[in-house]
């Protein structure tokens, strides 16, 4: 092994024979450590020396780890010891604690508590009596019991009396209970008298009910004496089983006992703990969560049978001095994270936590720290039940202590004593250090096997090939798991379709076997998805009716709700499925199995069941306030706010109204949680009433003023900013055209108005004798509306005109010191023709506040128009009583709590986004600034919408996402924060007002090259949405408490801004008048840069505002292109991977976005209703290059969304046959092809008569002359090649649609063959074109398909007949087979355009490019002369690797990579372009059609076409 500086490879070995066998590795230090690659030479080196010595052994059996390792693997990591105090059984241990601590707290349940002589005697007497009914040594006793005191009772009465106990949750479905009690062939039922009417309980079957129990109050409370061997069973737990009934697992009394000592020992526990009893007694955590406690005198807490809330949590957790807590990892991430919001605070008594059940998050342990936690140990652990519960841990420590950076997943840490783990390859070896393997469990806390089921125990419980005692076992997991180099384990997933989800392991098998069972279920498959909230269980189902899958979605409703019912009757809840998807029938793999990764991801839209009324008082409010927030006229318990049109700024409307007329508290997480009506109605029911002074406190108080007003404290820092630099950069200007007749003096009436409603619009700001800002307010002011008559002027004169008095509007200051903070002013085009011009300081506006004012102005002037002279409704508040209120909340400390958030988000930040600019930044920034607009066409804008809601998120989260992706990728950065801004109006008061509301919140992100963009966009959601949960606290706050670094030139943490617009100006009519916005250039940018998206009436619509002393107009243009480039990608593919989201952004303009500046569009406009001639549309196709500078390949996407492709191609075959000539290659994305139908149209409209006869490649189901793509290892790439070139006979034309993009990897590298015979060096390209290629074939029914197969017949004179005409040569050979030998052009003159190109197979024939094992496996079997394909020189002489490998790196060089999106379509002239298929993971499905088929003799005779190239090359 050698140190290199540079590597071009992450691992590279070199192989030499100059003294004998030399092994030289090279590898990227990014890669790999010096230690990893150490251990790999040392095992090639064994494993050559083993080979050498042993070369009949299968491979699998060679052992090449050395002594050292193995003993590691084997001996120091795989197991722990511990000294068991003693042998005694648990409920012994506790009688004797009974008697050391009588008095102590046992159990602590609600406002109840005993002691543990009062715990012990109870359980005494239960346990005398059970013995009376024959309960004894493995005699089992099911318990179903609700939580409480009599629920321990009950265990440890049994375990006295010498059974074994079952627990039988009361929860169950009845058909899951009755399974149980007849598998565990309990003799006894021990219940509570309530459950009685609701358990299976056989007929027969004795039952025990514990809240009666007089028959045996008065027995001896002594403790009995029962005689039990170690191996007696203690409990029988179920957990779920793949044949659709729970199996049961025994552990015994010894394993209980000395788990319930390992227990003791790492929770660290004494007399004096507090132990939280927290899991259901169905969940082995019970186990742990109890008798440890009891065997030391701790006293033990009981959870009720309500799940808390994490403040309820966190109060008991004070009220009960609890000190040690075990809790599943998904409820211990939700309090972390809630713990993380609240912030720092006292836990009381609190020393310990563990976190199990599922693999635990690293985010969780962020928040945990956030939360002040970081002095509490956590423990990480892991175990199966047939283990005895815990079998690793891992404490935390270093990870919260951020020690330790955060790995993508957290280790399980080391084996507890008792168990021995091993992690095993395939073949039952130990996997080294880095290598996954799965994960055994042996050692002495085993369970005894699964109960009553002998063959299952057989299969999971195996001979331990390491142990030293005779008969010990192991159990296979189902885990795969490896050692990291510091010997921890690592989890990394399952074998098998086993999975966890809520804590409860679930075999996926269940769940079919009980659909399956269902008469309307004809198949069923059952997944495990990741969705919003972890995984989820989503059931594949063919309905027994074919008809449904036709009918309409209120019956499919009907038809999953009765599913649904009957799986709720047989399954706990969280083992029904939460989606199920109906499909005519499964994918199929090539060799006939299930294509699990082939099934469509659930569409949560044909999940919608039908109308149901709203169930309550508590929903009838929720209906009401979602249908006046959304204009809706029905809104049901089913329905998703989100699908229903809602998003952020209607959120907080629907937040703002229900905090006045419902008495629970309500958030605006919740509505982000809790989306469905019903699920959020259920949420607030659980919550008790607010009083009403805390409901009052939210409200801004209504406060009558004379004289100074109160400024509010964005508007104190405005004031600030503005005596330094007054500029026009802080106005609010709007332009709107009025069409139709228009009196203006009732507009000028209807402006005066608004001033008279609105106080802050006679309110101007000046200093006081002290400097500080001062609210003067005007009891009566009016102002005129000027009128510029510009009707007499010439058309050209008045539209410049028109366009400066825009730009004037939006550029011009306004003075703070005198009322109004407003100007207006009317333009007259002609007599039906205006323009009205606003503009207001931002100091007293913001963009929700223009709306208003436009909508006020044109609701009074229609007034007047009327004759109605009633004024609307008087406003509730004025602007000053809100900025006294928020300036009470500031002095009362109120904001603290939200200034600490901040600073815990924002900690460590840099404080500047650095982006690549054209000009250095200035020391001070001018606000100089420019903008371009951008339209989102409406395919993409729908299939953003469809993201969102299958996400389920928002569109705004997903815009915001793509644009945070974008910043991390320019400004290679992996943490940024950007701002986003937020409408500020929190109660429903101030909705109608006027004012400087609106906030700038920061985002913070965190980028992770691996990560799949839906689990980047889950991340920007929840920091979005934890960002408005802290809005009130103004910006210069935030900034003031984050104490980021400051940066000359450079605002303050935030220099680019994302802003959506939820509310756009509409155009509309009006008393006659119709209204329509005029955008307006701005010159002005308060940011570096700020993105603005808006609701356009079809799709989406934008500006880009830039700060032009950084940027020039070309890279903005080029951002923008990039960021759409993004959005299209993540629409095509929710699951990329960042890494992979391709971004070629460039500082050249993009023909691939319409980018045009707003004063562009006001002529338009202006143009436009002139009446004049219109400008020339713009065509239906929009065509780029896809590599810019380079004509190979084009892309053509619709910039006409409603272009029927097929018909277009029809039409314009001579035009796309010029195109394809020129480019080779042409890239159709955007247009609606849906399917393999729509595919095989466009294909006969290119080309007229498929050709459907090809014997390479397999027929595509439902088509008609089209292929699948090459059945070829999907880790495997398939290399360069041009179809069929190695025959006779070829397409000319080949056509490729994506059906499905896989989720990594898949493109279809394209080379332009003209390119290549250019770059070929020339010796090459003349020895290839003299020569040509002779491809050798041979046909076996071994390796190959047999020739039968290839020439469609079995009749050898026909293929010897269709051999000679081609000029095949051909042999027959024993055993029926056959070789053939095909001389065949290397270099081509193209029949239409007469270029030539390097047509040819040789990557796939020449053995050159086989794995070196393959290729010298198959040398050795059949020998040079008969490979099953190999490719020659025409002449006969071999091609050397050298040349091979020149060949290679020149394809590679050439190669363009346009990564598959859903719906593209790639048409390649076969003659010109080669192409070739990347690895892949996950579904992918590319559809072929091919057609003009071309004859090799063709060649032969130039064309017309290449007669006239040809002397056209001779003239010029």
């Amino acid at each position: 092994m050698a140190n290199h500086e540079r590597t071009n490879y992450p691992l590279t070995l070199s192989v030499s024979l100059e003294d004998g066998l030399v092994l030289e590795f090279s590898y990227d230090k990014a890669h790999f450590t010096e230690a990893v690659v150490q251990r790999l030479a040392g095992h090639l080196s064994s494993l050559i020396g083993l080979m050498a010595a042993q070369p009949q052994a299968a491979l699998g059996s060679l052992d090449y780890l050395d002594a050292g390792e193995r003993q590691q693997l084997v001996g120091q990591w795989s197991s722990a010891t511990l000294d068991y105090p003693s042998e005694r059984f648990v409920h012994q241990l506790f009688e004797d604690q009974a008697g050391t601590t009588p008095t102590a707290a046992a159990l602590l349940f609600e406002s109840r508590q005993l002691s543990y002589a009062e715990l012990n005697a109870r359980a005494n007497r239960l346990a005398r009596h059970l013995m009376a009914l024959g309960v004894g040594p493995d005699v089992r006793v099911g318990l179903a019991v609700e939580r409480g005191l009599d629920l321990v009772i009950g265990l440890l009465a049994v375990l006295k009396a010498g059974g074994a106990y079952v627990p039988l949750d009361p929860g169950y479905p009845a058909d899951r209970l009755l399974c149980m009690i007849e598998d565990s062939g309990a003799a006894l039922v021990l219940t509570q008298q309530p459950l009685l009417q609701t358990l299976p309980i056989p007929a027969g079957l004795p039952r025990l009910c514990l809240d009666r129990d007089d028959a045996w109050q008065g027995l001896d409370s002594s403790d009995p004496q029962v005689h039990l061997h170690p191996h007696n069973l203690a409990y029988v737990m179920f957990t779920s089983g793949s044949t659709g009934r729970p199996k049961g697992v025994g552990i015994s009394h010894q394993a209980l006992a000395r788990h319930a000592w390992v227990a003791l020992d790492f929770f660290d526990l004494g007399a004096e703990d507090r132990v939280l009893q927290f899991s259901t007694f169905n969940f082995d955590g019970f186990v742990e969560q109890l008798y440890p406690a009891l065997i030391c005198g701790a006293a033990v807490v009981l959870r009720g049978s309500e799940i808390w809330d994490s403040e309820t949590f966190y109060r008991e957790l004070l009220d009960k001095r609890i000190s040690v807590v075990d809790l599943t990892t998904a409820y211990w991430s939700m309090i972390a994270r809630d713990f993380a919001e609240v912030g720092p605070r006292s836990y009381g008594a609190l020393r310990q936590v563990h976190s199990g059940g599922e693999a635990m998050p690293p985010e969780g342990l962020s928040a945990w720290r956030q939360a002040g936690l970081g002095a509490i140990r956590l423990l990480n652990t892991y175990g199966p039940t047939e283990a005895t519960v815990t079998a690793t841990t891992l404490d935390c420590a270093p990870y919260v202590s951020e020690a330790r950076p955060l790995p993508l997943t957290l280790p399980i840490g080391r084996v507890l004593p008792g168990r021995s783990i091993y992690l095993l390859d395939e073949v039952g070896l130990p996997a080294p250090v880095g290598m996954i393997g799965e994960l055994v469990i042996g050692g002495e806390l085993l369970a005894r096997g699964y109960f009553n089921r002998p063959g299952l125990t057989a299969e999971r419980f195996i001979p331990d090939p390491f142990a030293s005692e005779p008969g010990a076992r192991l159990y296979r997991t189902g885990d795969l798991a490896r050692y990291n180099a510091e010997g921890e384990i690592e989890y990394v997933g399952r074998v098998d379709h086993q999975v966890k989800i809520r804590g409860f392991r679930i075999e996926l098998g269940e769940i079919e076997a009980r659909l399956l069972e269902q008469d309307s279920v004809r198949d069923a498959v059952v997944l495990a998805l990741p969705g919003a909230n972890g995984l989820q269980i989503v059931g594949y189902v063919v309905p027994q009716e074919p008809g449904l899958l036709a009918a309409d979605g209120d019956e499919q409703g009907r038809w999953r709700a009765a599913v649904g019912e009957r799986l709720k009757a047989q399954l706990p809840d969280y083992m029904v499925p939460g989606c199920l998807v109906l499909l005519e029938s499964f994918p199929l793999s090539p060799n006939g199995k299930l294509d699990r990764k082939a099934l469509p991801a659930p569409d949560a839209a044909s999940q919608q069941q039908r109308f149901e009324a709203p169930a309550d008082e508590l929903e009838a409010r929720l209906a009401d306030v979602w249908q006046d927030v959304l204009g809706l006229e029905r809104v049901g318990r089913g329905d998703h706010f989100f699908e229903l049109g809602g998003h952020s700024l209607l959120a907080t409307q629907v937040v703002a109204r229900l905090r006045r007329c419902i008495e629970q508290p309500v958030s605006l997480r919740d509505l982000f949680e809790a989306p469905v009506l019903s699920a959020l109605g259920e949420r607030l029911r659980s919550r008790a009433a607010q009083p009403d002074a805390a409901r009052a406190s939210a409200q801004p108080l209504v406060t009558r003023r004379t004289g100074a007003a109160t400024l509010s404290l964005a508007q104190r820092r405005l004031w600030v900013i503005e005596q330094f630099s007054a500029s026009g950069a802080y106005g609010m200007p709007m332009a709107l055209r009025l069409s139709g007749e228009l009196q203006a003096p009732l507009l000028a009436q209807a402006l005066n108005e608004v001033i008279r409603r609105h106080e802050i619009l006679r309110t101007a700001y000046v200093a006081d004798d002290e400097g500080d800002p001062l609210a003067l307010v005007s009891e009566h002011l009016a102002i005129e509306l000027p009128l510029l008559d510009l009707s007499t002027l010439p058309r050209d004169e008045r539209d410049a005109r028109v366009v400066a008095a825009v730009e004037d509007n939006a550029q011009s200051p306004i003075s703070l010191l005198r009322a109004p903070l407003l100007r207006a002013r009317l333009l007259r085009l002609d007599a039906e023709e205006h323009v009205l011009l606003f503009a207001m300081h931002h100091i007293i506006s913001d963009g929700w506040s223009l709306s208003i004012l436009a909508g006020e102005v044109m609701e009074i002037y229609s007034r007047l128009r009327e004759n109605d002279l009633a004024p609307l409704p008087e406003l509730p508040l004025q602007y000053a009583d809100f900025a006294a209120w928020q300036q009470d909340l500031e002095r009362s400390g109120a904001l603290q709590a939200q200034a600490d958030f901040w600073a815990a988000n924002l900690a460590g930040s840099s404080g500047l986004l650095a982006l690549p600019s054209d000009r250095p930044r200035p020391a001070n920034a001018s606000l100089a600034g420019r903008e371009v607009s951008f339209v989102i066409e409406p395919a993409l804008g729908r299939g953003l919408h469809e993201l969102a809601r299958s996400q389920g998120t928002t569109l705004y989260n997903v815009l915001l996402a793509a644009f945070q992706v974008m910043l991390h990728r320019i400004g290679a950065s992996d943490d940024i924060v950007i701002g986003v801004d937020v409408a500020g109006r929190g109660q429903v008061e101030l909705e109608t007002l006027i004012g400087f509301f609106v906030n700038v919140l920061p985002v913070r992100s965190r980028y992770a090259a691996a990560q799949p963009f839906s689990a980047f966009l889950a991340d920007t959601r929840q920091a979005a949405l934890n960002a408005f949960e802290h809005q009130d606290l103004p910006f210069d706050m935030i900034v003031e408490a984050a104490a980021a670094p400051r940066h000359k030139g450079a605002n303050p943490l935030v220099q680019v801004l994302f802003v959506m617009s939820d509310l756009p100006l509409q155009r509309r009519a009006v008393a006659g008048l119709r209204i329509e916005p005029i955008e307006s250039a701005t010159a002005y940018s308060k940011f570096d840069m700020a993105l603005f998206v808006e609701a356009a009436e079809e799709g989406l619509q934008g500006t880009w505002q830039f700060a032009s002393e950084l940027f020039d107009v070309q890279r903005i243009d080029a951002l923008l292109s990039g960021w759409i480039g993004i959005l299209k990608q993540i629409v095509g593919d929710p699951n990329i991977r960042s890494e992979d989201i391709d971004m070629p952004i460039h500082t050249a303009a993009s023909a691939e976005v319409p980018v045009r500046n707003k004063a562009d569009k006001l002529g338009k406009f202006l143009k436009k209703a002139q009446g004049g001639t219109p400008a020339k549309a713009q065509g239906p196709i929009r065509e780029t290059l896809v590599v810019p500078g380079q004509d190979f390949p084009l892309m053509m996407e619709p910039s006409d969304p409603g272009i029927d492709l097929v018909d277009w191609a029809k039409a314009n075959r001579p035009l796309l046959e010029a195109k394809l000539a020129r480019h080779a290659s042409i890239l159709f994305r955007g247009f609606a092809l849906r399917d393999i139908h729509d595919f095989e149209a466009f294909a006969e409209a290119v080309q007229p008569g498929l050709y459907g006869q090809y014997g390479d490649l397999p027929k595509k189901e439902g088509g008609k002359n089209t292929y699948r793509s090459t059945p070829y290892p999907e880790q495997k790439m398939i290399l360069f090649h041009n179809e069929g070139s190695h025959q006779d006979r070829w397409p000319r034309k080949q056509l490729f649609f994506c059906e499905l993009p896989s989720p990594i990897g898949g493109a279809t590298p394209i080379v332009d063959c003209r390119q290549m015979y250019r770059q070929m060096p020339e010796a090459l390209r003349d020895q290839f074109e003299r020569k040509g290629l002779l491809y050798v074939r041979t046909f076996s029914s071994d390796l190959d398909v047999p020739w039968q197969h290839f020439f469609k017949t079995e009749v050898r004179a026909e293929v010897e007949a269709r051999c000679s005409v081609a000029g095949i040569q051909w042999s027959w050979l024993e055993n029926d087979g056959l070789q053939i030998r095909t001389p065949c052009p290397a270099i081509i003159r193209h029949p239409v355009t007469g270029e030539k190109s390097f047509f040819n197979q040789v990557q796939l024939h020449h053995i050159h490019c086989l794995d070196a094992d393959v290729r010298d496996d198959l040398l050795a079997m059949f020998g040079l002369e008969r490979m099953p394909r190999h490719v020659y020189f025409g002449d006969g002489s071999p091609i050397s690797d050298a040349i091979m490998q020149q060949v290679g790196e020149l394809y590679e060089a050439c190669a363009v990579r346009p990564g598959w999106q859903k719906g593209d379509v790639l048409l390649l002239d076969n003659m010109l372009a080669a192409h070739a298929r990347d690895p892949f993971e996950g579904p992918r499905k590319i559809v072929v059609a091919m057609s003009e088929m071309f004859d090799r003799r063709e060649l032969e005779q130039p064309s017309g076409a290449q007669a006239n190239t040809e002397t056209n090359e001779v003239e010029a």
